[in-house]
């Protein structure tokens, strides 16, 4: 599988270079920022793996949708604007979105479902999020995942850490953000009840697995031919 990378000169891009012989892929482009995007579409990648920017991966999208090749991305921050122009080109390729290509995140996610459904809403309910100290956005994408998930279940008041007094009221939610030193990634899900407490955590020690997910990912995406939105979930 020919494979156009874009984000190449960062972290995460770097990452799925080095690692896609692995996957049985060949880096045929690369995309930065200032590259000649036609220039590298024209090198015939059979598909896309984005890590670069909510800008960057919108400017990539459009390129990609002209020449009918899928888009894999794990770039976070995006705001709903940057959604409105994936879902405009969601009409014409597929689109593989992942705040996180980690297998165990995706585990994780499904293990945080099952407690949502069958625990009580007498359980209150944190999550807590640590990564590196130049990580950018906060909460993290995944953490904003996780709640989406449990908000599925309880339609619960969200709040964004603590201060002050602000003892806990019934029906909310905290997510709590860590940002220090080299933390790869933590994810933590507390459901506390009177007498008990059930935690799923996460935690990533090397940022390869990332990239490994998405190549891993890559090779089941190519095959899917129908346009929209696609989520892990959704191929795995």
């Amino acid at each position: 599988m020919k494979i156009l990378v874009c984000g190449s000169n960062g972290r995460m891009g770097n990452l799925v270079v080095n690692a896609a012989s692995a996957y049985d892929c060949e880096i045929v482009a690369t995309i930065n920022s200032g590259s000649d995007f036609d220039a590298e579409f024209r090198k015939d990648p059979d598909l896309c793996i984005d890590f670069s920017s909510p800008d960057g991966l919108l400017k990539l999208v459009e390129h990609a949708a002209e020449k009918k090749i899928k888009v894999i991305s794990g770039t976070t921050g995006l705001k709903e604007e940057h959604w409105a122009v994936l879902k405009k080109y969601s009409d014409k390729i597929p689109i593989l979105y992942s705040t996180n290509f980690s297998i165990g995140i995706y585990v994780l996610s499904k293990l945080v479902k099952v407690a949502a459904d069958l625990l009580p809403d007498s359980f209150d309910i944190e999550l807590l999020e640590r990564h590196h100290s130049a990580k950018k956005d906060a909460p993290s994408g995944t953490a904003m995942s996780l709640l989406d998930i449990i908000q599925s279940t309880f339609q619960h008041k969200v709040l964004f850490g603590r201060h002050g007094e602000a003892p806990r009221t019934k029906g909310e939610i905290c997510v709590h953000s860590v940002r220090g030193g080299d933390i790869v990634g933590e994810h933590e899900a507390m459901f506390a009840g009177v007498g008990e407490r059930l935690e799923l955590v996460h935690r990533a020690t090397d940022r390869g697995i990332f990239a490994r997910g998405a190549l891993y990912a890559a090779n089941i995406f190519v095959k899917i031919d129908t346009p929209g939105i696609y989520a892990l979930s959704d191929i795995l």
